[in-house]
């Protein structure tokens, strides 16, 4: 049965909550394969009953529907259990810039243990039908702070996410065309294929042109062409949303190359 999801004022601010469900109903973490490659790993095998204790609810969303608004606070945060989501910044005039997508494993809002009951400064949404696993926040960075092991792999999953974003930004400002697709192209199979999450060398493809082309600085119709260029090439294809690199060591060149020959690759 699908959640009606409202945002309950006065609960936990900027967090759009599902349906209140009894503990019963919520899917076992030790079955969750999230489990075996999410943020809180280290404390399901050291201590596997204490995850489920900490979840305060368990959340589905259907495609583009908001899962935390930007600009208000929250004392949720998530895990994305299955499905994509993608974090955006709404600038004034109503223009959207996408900072991230979300692929199962990551947290929702991970910014919210630094930040704390601060207004976050972006919204998430759900990019396909997805699940959340949503905790306290306080109850969440407590459990970081005083477990050991818990606490190395909260600071690894921030240090990625810091320097994932950090090159995206860097790859707007300085890089091609081909490069910042190629670049992102690699981004979602490396992260994909960590979590065993790809199908061989390819993998599902959710994001539209348009959505890429928010993530990248870009216009769709460049993405498109780009696309195009790379399939062309034998580097990379697309077909039925699954996209299958053919050519990753290419790819990597590509992504990496030096700025006068990154140019002649968008013009190939």
């Amino acid at each position: 049965m699908p959640f009606v999801a409202e945002i309950r004022s006065g609960d936990a601010g900027g967090f759009v909550a599902p349906e209140r469900r009894t503990d019963k109903s919520f899917p076992d973490c030790r079955a969750c394969p999230v489990s075996r490659y999410g943020i809180y790993t280290a404390t399901m095998k050291t201590a596997p009953d204490r995850i489920p204790r900490l979840r305060a609810s368990v959340g589905a969303y259907e495609s583009n529907q908001a899962m935390l608004v930007q600009d208000q606070p929250s004392e949720r945060i998530g895990s994305l259990r299955s499905g994509w989501a993608f974090a955006h910044k709404t600038l004034q005039g109503g223009r959207r810039h996408i900072l991230a997508f979300l692929l199962p494993g990551d947290l929702v809002g991970i910014d919210l243990l630094a930040m704390g009951r601060n207004p976050l400064p972006y919204g998430i949404t759900a990019l396909s039908d997805a699940s959340v696993c949503w905790f306290d926040t306080e109850a969440f960075d407590e459990l970081a702070r005083i477990e050991g092991a818990q606490r190395d792999a909260t600071q690894y999953w921030m240090s990625l996410y810091v320097s994932t974003f950090s090159l995206r930004t860097a790859m707007i400002g300085h890089a091609t065309a081909t490069a910042r697709l190629a670049e992102f192209v690699l981004e979602l199979f490396v992260r994909l294929r960590h979590r065993n999450l790809t199908r061989g060398d390819g993998y599902e493809f959710l994001p539209t042109q348009s959505q890429v082309a928010d993530c990248l600085g870009l216009t769709p119709a460049y993405v498109s062409m780009t696309l195009t260029r790379l399939r062309k090439r034998g580097i990379l294809e697309i077909r039925d949303r699954t996209l299958r690199v053919l050519n990753e060591g290419e790819l990597h060149r590509i992504a990496n190359a030096k700025d006068s020959e990154a140019a002649t690759l968008d013009t190939k």
